[in-house]
């Protein structure tokens, strides 16, 4: 794909939110949308990026293979995620793995048509560059919860973070449809124990249970229960 992309040379301290958007958008135009279905693997650790993936709708899980085999989920990604841009950016191999939840719509942009919008206009590479910031921040927080705060603060905190996800998929209800074993693998803890503490935040009406779905009733109660370890 050899598409050229022109732009003026905005200020990245001046980056609005309006351009930005309409300059993302560029990236649909640009790159080649793509279908995949549940269980589906984007790309493995240790293999060097093609290219960036934009989430159109769906959900994907990047996640860390442990010394004996088994999955370390490190976070959900839904619409309007980008996925791959570390790796491309850093010039390495993807360091984890990305592997679809629930089916997905994608937009698939090469890595030399990436680099080129990437570097022909510094709003985007401001925007990609937040983005980064932002995933540092994340993974800061996580080592400090794991550190220091116990399971059922970190339980509490990932089902808030997850409403997030799931009402920017479309669901505006923000029920989260995860598996017992991938919640107890994002929250870094046994099957056994997520289950427990899901029924005990269901004794405290702190959330409800329909089915595979998971229903967040009382949002400051489970604020609350991280408070308590901060």
């Amino acid at each position: 794909m050899n598409t050229k992309f022109i732009f003026s040379n905005h200020s990245p301290l001046k980056v609005s939110h309006t351009s930005i958007r309409s300059k993302l958008h560029l990236f649909e135009s640009a790159g080649e949308v793509q279908h995949y279905g549940e269980g589906q693997v984007l790309y493995n650790e240790g293999v060097m990026p093609r290219g960036v993936y934009l989430i159109k709708s769906g959900k994907v899980k990047i996640f860390k293979h442990g010394s004996e085999g088994k999955e370390q989920i490190i976070k959900l990604l839904t619409r309007g995620d980008f996925i791959g841009y570390h790796s491309l950016l850093g010039e390495m191999k993807h360091a984890l793995s990305a592997k679809v939840l629930e089916e997905v719509q994608l937009c698939f942009v090469a890595k030399e048509d990436f680099l080129q919008l990437f570097y022909s206009d510094a709003d985007i590479s401001s925007h990609f560059l937040r983005l980064l910031c932002d995933d540092l921040r994340l993974v800061e927080e996580r080592l400090i919860s794991t550190a220091y705060m116990p399971v059922r603060g970190r339980l509490a905190r990932l089902l808030l973070n997850l409403i997030d996800v799931y009402k920017r998929d479309g669901d505006v209800q923000g029920r989260i449809f995860l598996s017992r074993g991938d919640l107890a693998k994002l929250a870094g803890t046994a099957k056994e124990t997520t289950i427990r503490l899901l029924s005990e935040f269901k004794s405290e009406h702190l959330i409800s249970i329909d089915g595979p779905a998971i229903i967040v009733k009382d949002i400051q109660g489970l604020e609350r229960i991280t408070q308590l370890y901060v």
